[in-house]
């Protein structure tokens, strides 16, 4: 008969089976750390890529087209990708429209206007870029003081980012949970107001060490920073209008007026229960001694805009195109049209 001997594990053989299983967890640990670094660093990339698409888009749904100026510091960031945000819109003082309070309590934004319809007489709107044109649309001319007012859409009517971002306190953070930053062209940290002033040209992620990189900057993919273009929509309008031959071009100026939504932010110091506002605003071009030419500028910004164009002569005879809606886009947009004489 064989006799079979049941004998325990040794104390060298348990220690042996317990560093084996402790180098499994540690391993399976580490790799599942490394799988959630790489999930967020992917989640990054998709997030800044959507965040620099949302920021320049010309068509469709736009920000710039909206309020009339790209987002500029992170706090007007979260305007981008926000499903549902507290609006208030107040025209000439009073309260026009509201969107429900979400709870956001952002300092520099507070409740952003909600998007509806804003309407004004092209002579109530002197140009805003050139104080030199304030005074040069007449209003007394019948004709340019009967035309038909201005009506355009401007405010908030997001998200305009499809990408979900995650919020944090006032400010929104990438997937690693760090702020997102803006730098101007000269390399500038450009991401509060209180140091906006140039443009942003570039989105950054500190990534996970949430540091900015040094130099040389690291080869660590988990800790590089991870940079995206913004590419702020740049119109320019081609202005090519004809007039009757027996006008002599030579003593006429002419003038091209661009209206379009222009949000105003809160200053830095406001009251707390000081919120931004949208109007229409008008900026201006003038053209002596010609009825054409090319209108460009920052001040210039894509999105459904109404053009006026009108003309003076030296004997105080004045011509007109009347005002045109229309969609400018990224590059160049052409106007054309016949100059008639205003009764």
């Amino acid at each position: 008969m064989t006799r079979h001997l049941k004998q325990g594990m040794t104390l060298v053989e348990l220690l042996i089976v317990l560093t084996i299983l402790a180098g499994l967890v540690t391993a399976v640990s580490v790799s599942s750390a490394s799988m959630q670094d790489r999930r967020r660093a992917n989640e990054t990339e998709r997030q800044g890529t959507a965040i620099a698409d949302a920021w320049s888009r010309s068509e469709g749904l736009s920000f710039v087209s909206d309020f009339g100026e790209a987002p500029n510091d992170i706090g007007k960031l979260q305007l981008l990708f926000r499903k549902d945000y507290a609006g208030k819109l107040e025209i000439n003082g009073t309260q026009q429209a509201k969107r429900p309070d979400v709870g956001l309590k952002a300092s520099l934004i507070r409740q952003a206007p909600a998007f509806t319809l804003l309407t004004a007489k092209v002579t109530d709107l002197p140009p805003a870029n050139d104080t030199s044109l304030a005074g040069a649309l007449p209003t007394t001319n019948l004709t340019l003081n009967n035309l038909p007012p201005v009506t355009l859409g401007g405010g908030w009517r997001g998200p305009y980012c499809t990408e979900k971002l995650p919020l944090s306190a006032d400010v929104a953070t990438d997937a690693f949970g760090g702020a997102w930053h803006l730098q101007s062209e000269d390399g500038t940290d450009v991401s509060t107001q209180a140091q906006a002033g140039k443009a942003p040209v570039t989105l950054i992620s500190y990534a996970a060490d949430r540091m900015k990189d040094g130099i040389p900057a690291p080869t660590d993919w988990k800790n590089r920073d991870r940079r995206f273009v913004l590419k702020a929509p740049n119109p320019t309008l081609s202005v090519d209008v004809d007039i009757d031959s027996s006008v002599d071009v030579s003593k006429l100026t002419t003038y091209v007026y661009v209206y379009g939504p222009k949000v105003t932010w809160p200053a830095i110091g406001a009251a707390a229960d000081t919120n931004p506002t949208v109007a229409l605003q008008c900026v201006g071009y003038a053209f002596p001694s010609n009825t054409s030419g090319l209108v460009s500028g920052k001040e210039l910004t894509i999105g459904q805009r109404t053009v006026f164009i009108w003309s003076k002569s030296t004997d105080g005879t004045y011509y007109y195109i009347p005002p045109r809606t229309m969609n400018l886009t990224s590059g160049n947009n052409t106007l054309k049209g016949t100059l008639r004489k205003a009764n």
